[in-house]
């Protein structure tokens, strides 16, 4: 990077393909494809709401160190914390996995074009994260 302390835009941080650039430069795998999404869906919640981590992790009931973990994207969250997440903030998330080159059925073209906060496209898969 530049060595700025500047926050990515959301649509270049998670726009990929394959392999997901990290903001310090390093390669991210395939795998946490779902948590970049979900970092990107709870930055900008925090942003829009004003809060600090401290105070998301208390409406979480969970501790600073896990929502700053969660917002650094780079390991998947558990069905556990995307349903408490989901549950105490209001956040819908829709996950689309699927065969690559097959449409996509579970995530409308309003929603990829409003509520996208992550894709990723192998050789033999594609995955859409939206959330609203």
């Amino acid at each position: 990077g530049s060595g700025t302390s500047e926050a990515p835009s959301f649509r270049g941080f998670l726009r990929f393909r394959g392999r997901a650039p990290h903001p310090g430069g390093d390669l991210l795998p395939v795998e946490t494809a779902l948590g970049r999404a979900v970092a990107v869906a709870i930055v900008r919640l925090r942003a829009e709401h004003d809060l600090s981590q401290r105070e998301l992790a208390e409406h979480l009931g969970m501790k600073q160190p896990q929502v700053a973990r969660l917002e650094l994207g780079e390991v998947n969250s558990s069905m556990e914390t995307l349903m408490r997440v989901s549950a105490e903030l209001g956040i819908e998330f829709t996950i689309d996995v699927r065969p690559a080159g097959t449409p996509v059925q579970n995530v409308t073209k309003r929603a990829q074009a409003n509520s996208l906060v992550g894709s990723l496209r192998t050789d033999e898969a594609e995955i859409l994260v939206a959330a609203r």
